[in-house]
């Protein structure tokens, strides 16, 4: 064997025992999601949190609740609208950071698209937005669209201002007439500009299964959809510190948000080193067997 050829073996080797894969959305057959440690809808509350990870995750559970106070004493809790609003509750938001790729993980009864039979209406899913720390304004300075689900691809967009956003409908079921409520809320869409593309189409990678979990805490949980974002952080312009998240459906009628830290990437832990050191000695002695 060569001396070329060696160093491309090696090079190939030490490219897969050191690079992390992107994210694929996981789940068993008892609606576990484990590449993420997650059990929704769990005995206990505890079964939301994620399983501990060299990388540092963010979460927020509000399953069946809501962080806004809807009018016609709905409340905060069921979010909102009792039976007939559990089709647009979204049940929790994680985020973390691996190897400079921003992933994020949403389990939410609200499908892409969600129809109304009170309203005849259907409702959309948004967008997901993100603020990212030193951002050229005080609202949002990103958002995925062109969602294409099947083929696992989306693009981000930048946001200049309010005029790149699309806000919650008002009329027809939803709470874009009420200020304090839309204020909460909004934004639910990026107005897709190829001029604003971040990137290029496609390199942010997306996916979404769908999990029947049955009745769980005086729910329906049946068709409970999980969606996963997989984020190049070089896209987001590299700044340190604290990122918001936020996800809201067409009609308002329930908004989740949350934070991620860009930073760089972890130091991996040390039984990952021994395991990569182990690897690559164990190819190197093939190699001199192999030549020998």
């Amino acid at each position: 064997m060569s001396m070329q050829v060696r160093e491309s073996v090696f090079a190939l080797v030490v490219v897969a025992i050191l690079t992390v894969p992107a994210a694929a959305l996981t789940v068993d057959s008892s609606g576990n999601i484990t590449d993420w440690g997650v059990t929704p809808f769990g005995s206990t509350p505890a079964s939301w949190a994620p399983a501990p990870s060299p990388y540092v995750t963010y979460w927020v559970e509000q399953n069946n609740t809501s962080p806004v106070n809807y009018p016609w004493n709905i409340g905060y809790v069921p979010s909102p609208g009792g039976a007939t609003g559990e089709a647009f509750d979204m049940e929790a938001f994680y985020s973390r950071v691996v190897q400079n790729r921003l992933q994020v993980l949403l389990i939410s009864s609200a499908a892409l698209s969600t129809y109304s039979p009170s309203w005849q209406h259907s409702y959309g899913l948004g967008h997901l937005f993100l603020d990212v720390p030193g951002g050229q304004q005080t609202g949002y300075d990103f958002a995925v669209g062109s969602l294409d689900w099947n083929a696992g691809d989306a693009s981000l967009y930048r946001i200049n201002g309010s005029g790149d956003v699309l806000d919650i409908i008002t009329g027809s079921g939803g709470y874009g007439g009420y200020p304090n409520i839309a204020a909460q809320v909004n934004p639910w869409r990026v107005v897709e500009n190829a001029n604003r593309l971040v990137g290029t189409a496609g390199e942010v990678s997306i996916e979404q299964q769908t999990f029947n979990y049955g009745q769980r805490m005086g729910a329906n949980e049946n068709g409970t959809w999980l969606y996963e974002w997989d984020i190049p952080m070089s896209l987001l312009g590299g700044g340190t510190g604290p990122l918001g998240l936020h996800i809201t459906v067409e009609c308002g009628n329930d908004v989740i948000n949350n934070v991620a830290v860009m930073s760089g990437p972890p130091v991996p832990e040390p039984l990952t080193i021994v395991g990569a050191m182990m690897g690559l000695g164990g190819i190197g002695g093939y190699i001199r067997r192999r030549l020998a």
